[in-house]
């Protein structure tokens, strides 16, 4: 993956995932890079859950800011889920963070899209995933974007506040 990438890919199970998460943040911190996780409040303790058992302590990297984790209740708060200004906002405050913490880049794994979805809002994941595209080349530094969908899922376990 290179600076400025935008990808996207399915999960297809948990164990392959946790491998795929902690390269991604592995790649993040010896690139100097900020690691950013956006998802749900549920998705946060699952994935720290996955990054511990694959040897890396997601509280001391939150604890020493090289991984901020952004909850999709967080962004949103009182916006409709998926609206774009809302995670524009939270990603300015990102990129001020990572300067200040005279980082490389921010390297951002987002479950936003994916949650939009399978949850049927189409249109909103492909708007999400257009503005991701076209704001990626336009950053103040250096950044990586990875969206994960999940290819099916019970409507009851997707967390889409």
């Amino acid at each position: 993956m290179e600076n400025y990438d935008h990808l996207a890919f399915t999960i297809h199970s948990d164990e392959d995932f946790g491998g795929q998460l902690t390269e991604f943040v592995l790649q993040g911190l010896k690139m100097n890079f900020l690691n950013v996780l956006i998802l749900s409040e549920r998705d946060a303790q699952k994935y720290a859950q996955i990054l511990q058992e694959n040897g890396i302590n997601a509280f001391d990297l939150i604890n020493s800011e090289d991984l901020v984790i952004l909850s999709h209740e967080e962004i949103f708060d009182k916006a409709n889920f998926g609206e774009i200004k809302p995670i524009l906002k939270k990603m300015s405050k990102v990129t001020s963070l990572a300067k200040s913490k005279k980082k490389s880049g921010i390297n951002v794994l987002g479950t936003i899209a994916g949650a939009l979805a399978i949850t049927g809002k189409h249109n909103e994941c492909i708007s999400l995933e257009k503005v991701w595209h076209e704001s990626i080349p336009k950053f103040e530094i250096p950044i990586r974007v990875v969206c994960p969908y999940y290819p099916q899922v019970a409507p009851e376990l997707v967390d889409s506040s």
